[in-house]
């Protein structure tokens, strides 16, 4: 009988470890290099999620660690700048109760180069001659890569900057049109430059004149 009653006491005492997962993102996910990272996961222990001790841990280690926040369960990783060079990495969520009793979760990902935007400017064209008095075609081709166009920024320069019309980022067929009015005589510059989330970017530029 006694053998019985301390192996149930026994039992009683046992601490079981922490509830550990990655939720996001899923293995072998493919990122590209300086793309904005997000990571989450959940976490839940018998005494109660709050009473976790929680650490994310790379392997190989970044430079910058992130951004990381518990909230009850729900446990978060963000990197404002991604991480910065290509190849294989292993991302692990460690949870440590108050008893010592420890859990984790690994997931890999693979970090890419990406490819930059590519930008063709048809008009106005280098060393064209415009009529003064007319408005000014602006016409821009965007080929997003392997972003999607509402991920790309548009930055106009030259005659382009600051007008109302010149947008933010290209439409979904990434052909952009839109007219400049009152330019003045002379030579004029007009740029613009297509970024991408990972900051990759390419720019187009040309010297016009305007009769």
């Amino acid at each position: 009988m006694t053998i019985l009653l301390l192996f149930a006491c026994a039992g009683a005492d046992a601490n079981p470890p922490p509830e550990v997962s990655i939720t996001d993102p899923a293995q072998n996910t493919e990122f590209r290099a300086g793309e904005p990272f997000t990571a989450a996961g959940i976490v839940d222990d018998d005494d109660g999620p709050k009473s976790l001790d929680v650490t994310w841990a790379w392997d190989p280690a970044p430079e910058v660690e992130g951004n990381a926040l518990q909230g009850d369960r729900d446990v978060t990783l963000y990197m404002s700048g991604g991480l910065p060079a290509e190849g294989e990495y292993s991302l692990t969520l460690t949870a440590s109760d108050v008893h010592g009793a420890t859990a984790s979760d690994t997931h890999r990902v693979t970090v890419t180069g990406g490819q930059a935007p590519i930008l063709a400017l048809k008009e106005p064209t280098e060393n064209g001659v415009y009529d003064y008095g007319s408005p000014l075609i602006v016409e821009v081709d965007v080929n997003a890569r392997d972003d999607s166009m509402s991920d790309i920024e548009l930055t106009w320069g030259g005659v382009a900057e600051g007008v109302a019309d010149a947008p933010a980022v290209p439409p979904e067929n990434g052909l952009v049109i839109f007219y400049i009015e009152d330019l003045g005589r002379g030579k004029n510059t007009l740029s613009v430059t297509a970024t991408d989330p990972a900051g990759e970017s390419d720019t187009a530029e040309v010297t016009f004149k305007v009769n």
